[in-house]
């Protein structure tokens, strides 16, 4: 009885976290929109829908990026990372705007994407923006994240001339990974790289400790399995059985079935997939490096990148292999 459960369990997050976002990436044919009339320094318009209402909001694109570079990324960081960060934001929405040929948000008609992070990308308002900030930093802060959206006007990451799969993620903890260990699809440029720049992330070492029963009730197992196991002095009963080329897990054993460790990843909310395992008869505790998926552009090591002295188009390269930049208008 146990066995279905777990293999339930697992077959839902394969078709939630893994079939799901292929779909998403994969389901648009980019081709290049003119400006609009209406507002030529702003070009198309971005539909956003807003989770807090459920309403859908038209934003000129660059004041969609900038609600983007706010949310996802701390405005402390180096105006290099910022920039570099603005222009994957871009290159992630234009991928998906109908004005460029995308699918938009496939469960809304009218939008392109949503402000949920779980399903695009994050976006927040001045008001959510000066909770986060404060009233007195918000000034500060806001001119930089305008600043860096600015200098990097238009511009798009690219691949054989193509928009890439924005991707990007908080901490790598020292390589990044293949986006095929992921999601599912391999691209030449979301391959592992080397990262010696994020090391000042609060996020690069973590701890998370469940008790076997807590692991058991995430998991979907019957109730009493693995602890009483345990309980008999039984030992590995999770054990990472083999690594991906990013150094995170790739095959996981838990009890005797086995997972990806993006899989057990998701199902235990661990930060990272890089992980390694320790357990007594009480409980396991997973000690992970990193934040995030690790595909593409590591955040912490892009800030990391601005304050040695490189520039945007270098940093996004460096993380992406062969991506160049380009105006999304014209040539």
């Amino acid at each position: 009885m146990r066995r279905p459960r777990l293999v339930n369990i697992i077959l839902l997050l394969f078709v939630t976290c893994v079939v799901m976002p292929v779909l998403i990436v994969r389901g648009c044919s980019f081709y290049a929109a003119p400006k609009t009339t209406e507002d030529p320094s702003g070009g198309p318009y971005v539909q956003l829908r807003r989770t807090s209402t459920g309403q859908v909001e038209k934003l000129p694109l660059e004041q969609y990026v900038k609600g983007v570079v706010a949310a996802e990324m701390p405005a402390a960081f180096h105006i290099e990372a910022l920039k570099a960060q603005a222009i994957l934001a871009r290159t992630y929405i234009v991928t998906r705007m109908r004005a460029f040929g995308g699918q938009g948000d496939p469960d809304h008609s009218t939008a392109d994407i949503s402000d949920d992070p779980a399903r695009g990308q994050a976006w927040l308002d001045e008001a959510s923006l000066k909770a986060r900030w404060g009233v007195l930093q918000y000034p500060t802060y806001w001119s930089k994240i305008e600043e860096a959206v600015k200098a990097t006007a238009g511009l798009i990451a690219v691949y054989n001339g193509d928009p890439i799969q924005a991707a990007y993620h908080s901490t790598c903890g020292g390589r990044t990974e293949a986006s095929g260990n992921v999601w599912q699809y391999d691209v030449p440029y979301l391959q592992p790289v080397t990262c010696r720049w994020d090391g000042h992330s609060p996020r690069l070492a973590q701890q998370t400790t469940f008790t076997w029963a807590q692991l058991e009730e995430k998991l979907g197992n019957q109730a009493g399995a693995l602890a009483v196991a345990a309980s008999s002095g039984k030992t590995n009963l999770i054990q990472v059985l083999s690594q991906t080329d990013g150094g995170r897990a790739a095959s996981v054993r838990v009890g005797d079935m086995t997972a990806t460790g993006v899989r057990l990843r998701t199902a235990l909310g661990l930060p990272s997939a890089q992980f390694t395992v320790s357990q007594n008869s009480k409980s396991v505790t997973f000690a992970t490096r990193g934040y995030g998926h690790g595909v593409g552009m590591c955040q912490y090591g892009a800030d990391g990148m601005g304050k040695e002295g490189y520039r945007y188009a270098e940093i996004i390269s460096h993380y992406m292999p062969g991506v160049t930049l380009r105006p999304v208008f014209g040539n």
